[in-house]
């Protein structure tokens, strides 16, 4: 990924290949780093390098074990549940003598009923204004 702006002259500057130039030039400021992030002495030595410092951060954060109460002990002592059956749930139906019209319209409901198809007019069956 290139960084690449344009200066207020019009020339194009790859910021990118620029800090990749200067990597190993001291930055300004009071930190005592330079563009990679090592630590330097005064004479501009690299006395710890980032690479370094990073491994040793993760050693660190890897080796913390974390803070966890112990697990209760488990034990293989179950007992026996005997599982007794639910019995079924009896309904209670009661049966309801219907009248002699309701048996012939209940009948008629359960009969299929199929609509006609709907028929095509005709010329003749068109009316004219």
């Amino acid at each position: 990924m290139s960084n690449k702006h344009r200066s207020a002259q019009g020339k194009i500057v790859d910021m990118s290949v620029l800090a990749k130039m200067h990597e190993k030039t001291r930055a300004v400021g009071n930190m005592n780093i330079n563009a990679r992030g090592d630590i330097l002495n005064n004479r501009n030595e690299v006395i710890n390098d980032t690479t370094n410092r990073v491994k040793s951060q993760y050693r660190n954060i890897v080796n913390q074990q974390p803070v966890r109460p112990p697990a209760p002990p488990v034990s293989n002592n179950f007992q026996q549940v005997s599982a007794d059956p639910v019995p079924p749930v009896q309904e209670i139906v009661e049966e309801e003598t219907l009248s002699t019209a309701e048996l012939e319209l209940e009948k008629e409901l359960n009969e299929e009923i199929i609509p006609e198809k709907p028929k095509k007019a005709s010329k003749d069956d068109k009316t004219s204004v």
